[in-house]
């Protein structure tokens, strides 16, 4: 039996240093993350001395715990580890594929030796991944824990609440650290987290912040509350929050339909992810199918980076930047290429708030049924915010807005001393051939006409070009913007790419699906697993696959 495992030093070595890109060339440069993988799973070894406590749902805690007699419980496991403390701690709990297991990891209090020889729960036999029915209680606490638990590998368990999104008092979290103990070097890989009100939140303290916490080629599912039309301002659970964290990997991961439930509302406190912006440093976010939010998708308030992941169908997919003020977020950069936003509804696409540096390079927004698709977002009525040093390039933005609305705006006041400077706007597509927006491009002051530089663009919309541009004081053409922002290359032209309307459904058919329904599409990346792995339903074949309609 062979198990996987990240190596979590060598990989945060990696990943916590500053991912190279050239500014000047505009070269992506993917991240870069050395492991001992075998065929995209991770492998590590057991330290001498330690137990392999086998659990299956027919067992008996009074078996010897081998896999021909295996005990039954989990309480039974850690009560053998709590008898068996260090030196000799990088302990396997392996538990039966196929069985069903009614009780919960609770609150745990035990690491493994390294990160090399982590404390490993995973699984044994064949079939599906064993689930944890947690009924009404969370998955796993860390409360009760020492100081630090390090050394953590949760691998290939299906955690499953019971609850339906209501009339619980204190709803179940799926995986919560939230006590104010620190955890360090844990990996979460292979697993499933579904039905919770919130799937994962990971919360350290001020002083106490958890680091390298990896979470890979997991799901993280359905979780949120059911929220009625007569409370749409409730915060109502999200696929996962993070708060006092140096260190987070989140890669080839589904998160999908989470901060609401079916027959609900969706409110604008709920999220697929939510990173917030104190003491959350050191993220890469990538190769993800981030999708079905109740509102954004990724809220990214302290920036990191966010590479070649594949958004569909939330109202606001990405968010960059953020906080209440410039004091609050300064110092905040971000990294963000290669990603693929289709299909996205309703508010905007990106959003850029309070953000000190950084680039949005070589990305694809196309088809989203949003108001706003780019957002630079300065504007702040009673608190100054800045957008700084941002390099915009090489992206395409294809069919994206709504009539009545901007597809491209420049926001911020000069009288509330909202800012924006130095921010480049540089060889992208703006094409919007079968969209009516009210402009193609805005600013919301005449002021902000100085902070763009633009060079190499290309635009074009179904509406009268004299209509295109806003300069914060009148409409006007590519002639009057390109002036009022001193471009001399920038052209107007409708772009013929080689095949626009990619999507899931024609990328389905592509397989050979004879049903290429969306709600299909879901259902196999939700067959993903170590043992049914399929490339074709990761984040970068399919967005190789929507981007190849585009670029040659």
């Amino acid at each position: 039996m062979h198990f996987f495992i990240f190596v979590l030093v060598i990989l945060f070595v990696c990943f916590l240093s500053s991912l190279p890109f050239d500014h000047l060339s505009g070269q992506a440069v993917a991240p870069s993350l050395s492991t001992t993988q075998t065929s995209g799973w991770s492998s590590f070894t057991q330290a001498p001395g330690s137990l392999t406590i086998y659990l299956s749902s027919s067992g008996n805690d009074n078996n010897p715990c081998t896999q021909t007699q295996p005990c039954k419980t989990l309480t039974h496991a850690k009560d053998l580890i709590k008898n068996n403390p260090k030196p000799h701690n990088s302990h396997w709990v392996l538990l039966k594929k196929g069985d069903t297991f009614s009780e919960t990891l609770g609150h745990w209090d035990y690491g493994g030796i390294s990160p090399l020889q982590p404390l490993l729960i995973s699984s044994y036999g064949t079939g599906p991944r064993p689930i944890l029915n947690t009924g009404l209680s969370g998955g796993l606490e860390q409360c009760n824990a020492p100081t630090v638990v390090s050394n953590l590998a949760i691998v290939g368990i299906h955690f499953k609440s019971a609850y339906t999104g209501s009339g619980v008092q204190w709803p179940p979290t799926g995986i919560n650290l939230v006590c104010g103990k620190k955890a360090v070097n844990w990996l979460f890989e292979d697993d499933i987290i579904e039905n919770y009100k919130f799937g994962m939140v990971l919360q350290g303290s001020s002083g106490k912040n958890n680091q390298n916490i990896v979470i890979r080629r997991s799901q993280i599912r359905n979780n949120g509350d059911l929220v009625p039309t007569s409370t749409p301002d409730a915060i109502a659970g999200s696929g996962m929050y993070v708060i006092h964290i140096d260190g987070l990997v989140l890669e080839e991961n589904l998160f999908y339909h989470n901060g609401w439930r079916d027959g609900g509302i969706k409110t604008k406190f709920s999220h697929n992810i939510y990173l917030d912006n104190e003491n959350v440093t050191n993220v890469t976010v990538m190769k993800n199918v981030i999708a079905d939010g109740a509102n954004v998708g990724i809220q990214l308030r302290n920036g990191g980076i966010l590479y070649n992941n594949f958004f569909m169908g939330n109202q606001v997919p990405i968010s960059l930047g953020g906080g209440d003020s410039w004091t609050d977020s300064k110092h905040v950069h971000v990294d963000v290429r290669d990603n693929v936003v289709i299909n996205n509804i309703n508010t905007w696409g990106v959003v850029f708030e309070n953000i000190e540096g950084g680039i949005f390079f070589h990305n694809l927004l196309t088809h989203n049924d949003v108001a706003i698709a780019l957002y630079v977002d300065a504007f702040s009525s009673d608190k100054g915010k800045k957008v700084k040093d941002l390099r915009i390039a090489n992206n395409i933005i294809y069919d994206s807005g709504k009539p009545g609305n901007d597809a491209v705006l420049f926001g911020g006041t000069q009288s509330s001393g909202s800012i924006l400077q130095r921010i480049e706007f540089s060889s992208n597509d703006v094409q919007l051939p079968h969209v009516s927006p009210q402009r193609l491009l805005a600013h919301q002051d005449s002021f902000l006409g100085s902070a763009v530089q633009s060079s190499n663009n290309r635009f074009f919309a179904a509406t009268n070009e004299n209509t295109w541009f806003w300069t914060g004081s009148l409409l006007t053409n590519l002639a009057g913007w390109k002036s009022f922002v001193a471009d001399r290359s920038s052209v107007a032209t409708l772009v013929a790419y080689p095949d626009p309307n990619r999507d899931t459904s024609t990328y389905m058919g592509s397989l050979g699906y004879a049903d290429t329904s969306y709600s299909n599409f879901i259902a196999q990346l939700k067959l993903q697993s170590k043992d049914t792995w399929k490339p074709e339903f990761t984040a970068p074949v399919i967005n190789a696959y929507i981007r190849a309609g585009f670029w040659q």
